[in-house]
């Protein structure tokens, strides 16, 4: 099962950027994107990634975000 991010958490990644660690749809492993903005699930948060390469918005838990993104 994902974990999530505390609210407090989720607002300190806004504005941070990421490269991808894996491939997945239409996202290439060194793709770079930037974390636009937080989504609610239950009582916990994940975060939305807008890649610069296309107009694709990806929505992350925090242990997929540990997992297949890395900041830079």
């Amino acid at each position: 099962m994902p974990t999530y991010f505390t609210l407090p958490e989720a607002k300190t990644k806004i504005n941070h950027h990421v490269k991808a660690l894996a491939p997945f749809d239409n996202i290439n492993i060194g793709d770079y994107g930037i974390i636009t903005s937080y989504y609610k699930i239950g009582g916990l948060y994940g975060l939305n990634v807008k890649w610069d390469h296309i107009n694709i918005v990806d929505g992350f838990s925090k242990s997929y975000y540990e997992r297949f993104l890395e900041e830079v």
